[in-house]
């Protein structure tokens, strides 16, 4: 913690355990000697209650590796140090994470995830034309504009509908300009 954090809290003291080189180490003493003198903390009753809380922050900071500090903002408070590290948690093991990337930029033959937006209307309307039509024969544009639920839809309307269907699989589309469900 820095100086300037130190000042804006009024931290007096700061008493953590920490693993250093493999060792577990602690920095409790401190605290707890000058949480017995009553020159930094005035009044006995004031610091029985301290000590009191301090004992029970004590044992989660222990537990969690988390600083506790006692500081004197208006009145004297203890508290745990909020967690600052930038540690992120892993969504992914190191390995799993390196194969995607590796598959995002090198490996241009994978398949693509495709990304299906719904139907337009126009193409929504096409579709139901062809499932419900009586006579299952390729179908043209003109037999299209012909029937009652597509005749308010313009030919560069219809037409890209169709395309939507086409590229969809919805319809098969042949060499005639003639359109029809796959399983006609």
């Amino acid at each position: 913690m820095d100086a300037q954090t130190r000042m804006c809290l009024n931290l007096l003291l700061l008493g953590n355990k920490y693993i250093k080189n493999g060792r577990e180490q602690e920095s409790y003493g401190v605290l707890e000697l000058i949480l017995n003198r009553g020159d930094i903390i005035p009044g006995k009753q004031e610091r029985e209650q301290i000590k009191s809380k301090y004992l029970e922050v004590k044992t989660v900071s222990y537990q969690n590796l988390r600083p506790v500090m006692i500081a004197s903002v208006g009145g004297f408070v203890v508290a745990l140090m909020p967690n600052l590290s930038n540690q992120a948690h892993l969504i992914a093991s190191e390995q799993e994470y390196l194969d995607r990337v590796f598959e995002l930029e090198f490996n241009l033959n994978a398949a693509q995830p495709t990304q299906t937006k719904p139907l337009s209307e126009v193409a929504k309307k096409i579709y139901e034309y062809f499932q419900n039509v009586k006579n299952k024969t390729p179908k043209t544009l003109r037999d299209l504009k012909k029937a009652d639920r597509l005749s308010g839809y313009s030919d560069s309307e219809l037409m890209d509908g169709l395309s939507e269907l086409v590229e969809r699989d919805k319809i098969n589309s042949d060499d005639n300009d003639s359109y029809s469900l796959p399983d006609w």
